[in-house]
């Protein structure tokens, strides 16, 4: 089984590009993502994303070059044109060509420039020196997807263009999405949601081609042949009453060693993993279907409503009902 296809079909993305930025020397913009990623984009009216859910940001290096550095870190980082930057936490961040410029945010640019096609801010800054051209968006991830992926990755992933396959493909899926947002075609949001979508997935599947150092949980756990099936199963099956017994039963371990090994790699016994996918399961229902709640435990597995709503209380500090009217989902 594949099991990383698998497990980011199980999870919600909602992507979307903040801004196409023209910058000339000398420039230098500050992002500080975290609370305020909704109102970059609130302003040309864009989709309201669920508050609280995690984001990160990424950029890609469309034309000259110029520099990261996130704060608290040392040194700044060069980005080259084809490089693409994302930061699992959207951590505040700079980038410049100049440390001497006067500093920006990129709400107030953002806020400033007209908005282009799809609401996407068509950003221009900077003085009469080199052009540099970026796209920047963000990833979200709702409730248990965030846990199972950001938190694993490391503080910021940069692929540099031509390193390598993977990274080329990274570098070829950032041209096509410029090239969609120059066009200005018919249905160009849903085109460019879904690019930055495959741009998230290709930036994965180069960290893992990079090989299992600096990698968590289940990003490593899929690069052993026999805990990647397990995961790709729970995933593909969330409302199945998955023990360790069962799991490694499936995938030709005994129990003992099974649960070892899930329980070191992935950084939780394989009982507990598979009990939040299952309460996922049933946040996403209740967010997504008109179903009672006994109609979603169910299909979640639980014979017993109570136990069911006692369980879901455990995970989301709030009952299935008042889960379903919380004003993070119905957007008032």
């Amino acid at each position: 089984m594949d099991a990383l296809n698998t497990i980011l079909a199980s999870i919600r993305l909602a992507t979307a590009v903040m801004s196409r930025s023209h910058y000339t020397g000398p420039w230098r913009v500050r992002f500080e993502l975290p609370g305020t990623g909704c109102h970059l984009v609130a302003g040309h009216g864009r989709k309201r994303v669920m508050a609280g859910a995690p984001v990160a940001v990424f950029h890609a290096m469309m034309e000259g070059r110029c520099f990261f550095h996130r704060d608290g870190d040392e040194e700044p980082v060069e980005l080259s044109a084809g490089d693409v930057l994302v930061l699992p936490r959207a951590d505040p961040h700079l980038l410049y060509d100049d440390p001497r410029a006067r500093e920006v945010t990129i709400g107030s640019l953002v806020s400033e420039g007209a908005p282009g096609p799809a609401g996407i801010a068509d950003v221009r800054h900077g003085g009469p020196g080199a052009v540099t051209r970026t796209v920047c968006g963000t990833f979200r991830l709702e409730h248990e997807a965030a846990e199972a992926l950001l938190s694993l990755l490391p503080g910021v992933l940069h692929v540099r263009a031509g390193q390598s396959p993977s990274s080329r493909a990274v570098t070829d899926s950032a041209a096509v999405l410029e090239r969609e947002l120059a066009r200005e075609a018919p249905g160009l949001e849903a085109v460019v949601t879904r690019l930055s979508d495959i741009l998230f997935i290709q930036v994965l599947r180069h960290q893992l081609a990079q090989g299992p150092d600096g990698l968590r949980g289940w990003l490593a756990a899929i690069q052993d042949a026999q805990l990647a099936q397990a995961l790709a199963l729970i995933h593909a099956d969330p409302a199945r009453p998955w023990t360790a017994e069962s799991l490694a039963r499936r995938v030709g371990m005994s129990r003992s060693g099974f649960f070892k090994r899930f329980s070191e790699q992935v950084g939780e016994p394989p009982a507990h993993y598979a009990a939040r996918q299952r309460m996922k399961a049933a946040a996403d229902l209740l967010r997504e279907q008109s179903l009672s709640v006994r109609q979603v435990a169910e299909l979640v597995g639980y014979q017993s409503e109570d136990a069911f709503c006692r369980a879901f209380e455990r995970r989301f500090q709030m009952r299935p009902r008042g889960y379903r009217r919380s004003p993070e989902l119905t957007g008032s």
